[in-house]
């Protein structure tokens, strides 16, 4: 029988995982926001932080200006009927960042997720020996699950549990940087690693393909040491070499095999965002959750980053990009950096409450030079959960 700070863990990590599977309403994470709402009232007058407190007047500010602008005027704007929120986007990431930063989220509740991305890409990996994308098809869909032809791994991409390949490729991203957290011994890394690089190869996502090869690159440069050079210089010669005699191959699959680059229509979405933006420098939409029809679909913007812009106007995107500078650490970095890059070219965070937004505000809180080990290794020894 389960202890009872192991069942609060078990169901913790549920709730964080279950909403990323195809079909489950990902409105369960409202759980998530009123406990994160909860300890921000609870903790708001112990903040010591600088940082912490702006983002909180921000909030605060912001919070005024989306009820005032909805009860006067309704101003705002949303091109996909539904999508509009009572809640504006600030308060979202802030109950994000007060939830993140809580006991209730730590290595246990982590490493059940990282077994549940496991069994995940298991699937994924079951799909694509049959030569399937999916066992379960999303809702209001009518995607054809064979693979399609070319020879080509981006036709080959699979969902796993989830409703598009592009989020079992968040997961696994996910899954390689919160190994090397969570897990204490090194074969449980590697084991996990290869499994978080497998359902990568069966997603073939571009994006997290390059945070991970940036975490792996910071991992390197992190615990570099000088009688490892020769191997070093030995191992990079041979992966340049690789690359270079299967460079032709490499990038046919990385471009989809079109002779210029291929972006996936993201200049025509990052620029629709950008002019909205223009149009609404200072307040964005008026902190709403934003969605844009681009060529006729409703898409997001590809770029957590301009999204947000576009959302909250210039003012708010400074104070929380300020906030997160002052937040990372000479640890918290190793993190931090990949999935930043992941999101430039992906909407990965600042989406409110979800699933990698609460990795992302875990590491950047919560991983810290009082519970990282000196000897520059990832192996951690002891739990914590420290408040900011």
């Amino acid at each position: 029988m389960l202890k009872k700070d192991k069942l609060t863990d078990l169901l913790i990590s549920l709730l964080l995982f279950v909403p990323t599977i195809v079909n489950v309403n990902n409105t369960l994470y409202v759980v998530f926001l009123a406990m994160g709402l909860y300890l921000f009232i609870k903790e708001s007058n112990a903040i010591k932080s600088q940082a912490v407190f702006l983002l909180i007047l921000s909030t605060f500010i912001t919070s005024i200006v989306f009820y005032v602008t909805f009860a006067v005027n309704n101003k705002y704007q949303d091109e996909v009927n539904g999508l509009s929120s009572f809640l504006p986007v600030p308060l979202s990431i802030l109950a994000c960042f007060f939830i993140s930063k809580s006991k209730y989220i730590n290595k246990n509740v982590f490493r059940f997720v990282a077994l549940y991305i496991s069994a995940e890409v298991f699937v994924g990996v079951v799909e694509y020996a049959l030569g399937v994308s999916h066992f379960i098809t999303p809702t209001g869909t009518n995607i054809d699950s064979t693979f399609g032809d070319g020879g080509l791994l981006y036709y080959s991409r699979v969902f796993g549990l989830s409703s598009n390949s592009s989020v079992l490729a968040l997961k696994c991203v996910s899954l390689i940087l919160i190994s090397y957290w969570a897990f204490d011994r090194k074969y449980t890394k590697v084991i996990f690693s290869i499994i978080g690089i497998c359902g990568l190869y069966i997603t073939l996502n571009r994006s997290g393909i390059f945070a991970v090869i940036l975490f792996y690159l910071l991992m390197y440069f992190r615990s570099f040491k000088v009688k490892y050079l020769f191997v070093s210089l030995v191992s990079v010669a041979v992966i340049a070499t690789l690359i270079y005699l299967n460079f032709d191959s490499i990038f046919n699959q990385l471009n989809r095999g079109k002779d210029t680059l291929d972006i996936s229509g993201r200049d025509e979405i990052i620029k629709r965002y950008f002019d909205f933006f223009l149009e609404n420098p200072l307040l964005g939409n008026n902190y709403h959750v934003l969605r844009l029809l681009v060529l006729g679909r409703p898409y997001h913007s590809h770029n957590s980053f301009m999204h947000i812009l576009a959302e909250t106007g210039f003012l708010y995107f400074m104070i929380l990009i300020w906030v997160i500078i002052k937040l990372i650490n000479k640890h918290n970095y190793l993190f931090i950096l990949p999935i930043m890059l992941y999101s430039m070219t992906q909407y990965g965070i600042f989406w409110g409450v979800s699933f990698l937004d609460i990795i992302f505000f875990y590491f950047l809180t919560q991983v810290n030079e009082s519970n990282f080990p000196s000897d520059n290794k990832i192996l951690i020894k002891s739990s914590a959960n420290l408040k900011t």
